[in-house]
């Protein structure tokens, strides 16, 4: 499966994973795990996820206030 980012989901992804690394050595880092792990999964089994509008699903990730959203 092809994964492609829109340039705003990437520029929102890295300032969080600045924030976070500021707020705590490291948890930066995990954000950016978190945000890897939810993208795998979602293309593991797209299915699993629910749709939310149309065709876009939804990963949310664990630990952190986001989402990564979807089309299959």
């Amino acid at each position: 499966m092809r994964i492609a980012f829109r340039p705003e989901a990437r520029v929102e992804v890295l300032e969080a994973k600045a924030w976070y690394e500021q707020q705590a050595p490291g948890l930066g880092f995990e954000f950016a795990r978190t945000v890897e792990a939810a993208i795998s999964a979602a293309a593991r089994t797209p299915q699993a996820y629910p749709a939310i509008e149309g065709e876009c699903r939804r990963v949310v990730l664990r630990r952190f206030p986001y989402s990564v959203i979807f089309l299959v």
